[in-house]
């Protein structure tokens, strides 16, 4: 069940990073924007798949943006089919996941 609710898991994350960050703020603070990058980008992959381009879905992708611009670079197609995500039918995004090989979630 929590795998399918990413508001649960963005919840649990944020509280594994705040424990993290208790133990070692130097180590969390080295990696928490490639960290923070990924998640966010793994949730936004997540609404996607289930057909929601909600502010939520948005919102995920641009935290992931912002937070680690570099993510573009590590994983264009990724961030590609989510950009086109916000444009076409979801019928063309799982084609488009598909054809190029992108793990969907």
């Amino acid at each position: 069940g929590l795998s399918a609710d990413t508001k649960r898991m963005h919840g649990g994350w944020q509280a594994f990073i705040a424990s993290a960050q208790a133990h070692s703020p130097e180590a969390v603070a080295q990696h928490l924007p490639r960290a923070r990058a990924s998640m966010n980008l793994y949730f936004a992959r997540r609404l996607l798949r289930d057909g929601d381009t909600s502010s939520s879905m948005r919102q995920h992708l641009w935290v992931s943006l912002r937070s680690y611009p570099r993510i573009a670079f590590d994983q264009p197609k990724t961030i590609a089919v989510l950009l086109l995500g916000l444009l076409l039918p979801a019928a063309v995004i799982d084609q488009l996941f598909k054809l190029w090989g992108t793990q969907h979630a």
